[in-house]
């Protein structure tokens, strides 16, 4: 999977988890930006892209993932 399709995957899920349109969903999107984005949201989001995604993101990892290039980059390594 190429970065621009893992990319399309990452804001899409970021938007359901989120609960917000896809085209209402900045870009580029991370924590300061997105209302939902909190401690809560943030563990919603590592259980989706762990789902989504099929992969186990450890709690330092998670950590780091506040915007969706964070994400692509983790996933890029683990796919």
């Amino acid at each position: 999977m190429g970065r621009a399709e893992l990319k399309t995957r990452v804001r899409a899920l970021l938007a359901r988890t989120f609960q917000i349109d896809a085209q209402n969903l900045p870009d580029p999107a991370n924590a300061d930006k997105v209302e939902l984005w909190d401690s809560l949201g943030q563990l919603q989001l590592i259980e989706d892209l762990e789902a989504e995604f099929n992969v186990s993101i450890e709690h330092g990892e998670a950590a780091n993932l506040l915007s969706d290039e964070a994400i692509v980059d983790l996933l890029e390594k683990k796919l």
